[in-house]
């Protein structure tokens, strides 16, 4: 019977414990100790999109909460750590599309905060850091007609209407109104 020594834990095993190449040969690490690699790896990347989300519902959170206390208005704040990370799972930004590692999302209020949005997965989605900040503190249905994108503002109909079990349409006809809400109000004039 062949052996071969595992370059890891240097034991020396038969050949059926290494994972085969296409070369014919075999790998250089017994299968144990790859697949222990293999777990290893998967943990630590778990752990940091987990913290990477933890982070970002407590920014969520302090937020609701810094509007709250200068407005001394009552904001719902349900968000759950298993809602972010079903949100930043997708890896895409809801308003340019672009394919994103979920580390490198943002949480966005589709609705801000200040003017009277919720801190709550139907107000919520996920955005890259260039579009939240041109976004800014405007609504979202108002940085969409600005940019003027048709396939983010169905997607973010979309999602929206899918989180509050309604039609699209309802959606934005919704954010429309609370879009020219804030055009005719203090918001629109500063932009």
């Amino acid at each position: 019977m062949e052996t071969k020594q595992c370059a890891k834990c240097k034991e020396a095993k038969a050949l059926s414990g290494f994972y085969p190449t296409a070369g014919g040969g075999y790998r250089s690490q017994c299968k144990e100790c790859e697949i222990a690699g293999v777990m290893e790896r998967e943990r630590r990347r778990r752990g940091t999109f987990r913290q990477k989300c933890v982070a970002a519902l407590d920014n969520s959170r302090h937020r609701t909460r810094k509007v709250e206390a200068e407005t001394g208005r009552h904001i719902e704040n349900t968000l759950t750590l298993a809602e972010v990370m079903l949100i930043f799972a997708a890896g895409e930004c809801m308003y340019c599309g672009t394919t994103l590692d979920p580390k490198e999302l943002t949480l966005d209020h589709v609705i801000p905060l200040r003017e009277g949005g919720t801190n709550t997965t139907e107000n919520i989605v996920a955005a890259c850091k260039r579009c939240n900040c041109s976004k800014g503190e405007r609504p979202a249905f108002y940085y969409v007609w600005k940019m003027q994108n048709p396939r983010s503002a169905k997607k973010l109909f979309g999602t929206l209407a899918m989180r509050q079990n309604t039609h699209p349409t309802t959606i934005m006809r919704e954010l429309r109104q609370q879009a020219q809400e804030y055009g005719n109000g203090k918001g629109g004039a500063a932009q």
